[in-house]
Parts: structure tokens; sequence; C-alpha cells
């Protein structure tokens, strides 16, 4: 008995999604990205005190393969054919305002088309539950702010799954073989 319940809870740990509540904000020149309510990075509050004092380092790059690199067109065209993709709840909020209305109500127009295109984007890559984005043009007012909130449901199976696509979409680099990789694969 206690056998067919481990096996239960690893089923249950490996296919049910767990949902992950993403929240990212930007009002006066400030990034906050949330996850579950609690702030995970916040970009822009303390950017002028850190530019002048960090530098960047150089961090070295981690080879999974020695003579293959990742194809990012390969792993596109997996995960479109994927059957097993994430599901995502997408809900946001974008209001903008620039100090002459004739070029505002111009790019309320092309952001209004822009949702369509992220939409389909999204949905080549997650299976969409939920989709709403609004947008909400101020005319004479120089304002930007912007609101997403999403929930991401991911299992341990689409996580393994789309390692596997991952590692499936490394190419050969040109050049780079012996002889004698070339002869026996």
């Amino acid at each position: 008995m206690k056998i067919i319940l481990f096996f239960l809870l690893i089923t249950i740990v490996l296919f049910l999604p767990i949902p992950f509540k993403i929240y990212i904000s930007f009002e006066d020149n400030e990034l906050i990205v949330k996850l579950y309510n609690k702030k995970i990075f916040t970009f822009g509050e303390n950017l002028k005190k850190s530019s002048s004092n960090k530098t960047k380092k150089k961090e070295p790059k981690i080879k999974f393969y020695k003579n293959k690199k990742l194809s990012p067109k390969k792993l596109i065209t997996k995960m479109k054919n994927s059957k097993f993709k994430p599901y995502l709840n997408f809900q946001g909020f974008l209001s903008f305002g620039l100090e002459d209305a004739a070029l505002c109500a111009i790019l309320y127009g092309i952001s209004c088309n822009f949702t369509y295109i992220l939409k389909v984007i999204l949905s080549k890559f997650l299976n969409l539950k939920f989709f709403n984005m609004s947008i909400e043009p101020k005319f004479n007012t120089k304002t930007l702010f912007f609101n997403i909130r999403s929930i991401f449901y991911l299992s341990i199976a689409n996580i393994i799954y789309i390692l596997i696509l991952i590692l499936n979409s490394f190419e050969i680099i040109e050049g780079t073989l012996k002889k004698e990789e070339k002869l026996h694969g």
C-alpha cells in the first residue's frame, strides 16, 4: 500500500502543474518584479547609487558539449511543434501619454496591433488559457505605466521535456571535428 501511495505522489508531483504568480510593474522610472507578491527584483530605485561604483566582470562560459553549439532555429521549431507546452494566464495593462496628441494617437493604434502579435508569439510557445491586454492612452501628458500579472503553470514533466528539447537542438560546429571523429560519428 505504501508503494502505491509513493508512486501516486510521484505522478502527482510530476504531472500536475504548479502555478507561478508573476507581477511586473514599471512606474516612475522603477521596475518591480514580484513572485507570489514578494519583491524579488527592483531596478531603478538604486540605479544612480550603484552605477558609479560597480564594474562588470566577465563570467566564464560553460560548455556542455565540446564541439557543439545551441541552434536557436532548431529549438524554436521543436518548441512550436511540441504537445507538452506550459500553460499561461496573461493579464496586462499599459497606460502611456505624450505631449503631442497626434503622435499619442498613432502610438495607440500601433500598440493595439502589438497586443495581437504578442498573443500569436506567446501561443506558439505556450498554451494560453487566458489573455487580456488593455491599453489606455493619456493625451497631452507625458506618462508611462505598465503592469503585467500572469500565472505560469509549469510541471516537472514540462521542465524535463523542455530540457530534452534543448539538449536535442545542439548542432556540431563545422570545422571543429578531428578526422577520427568524422569517420566514427
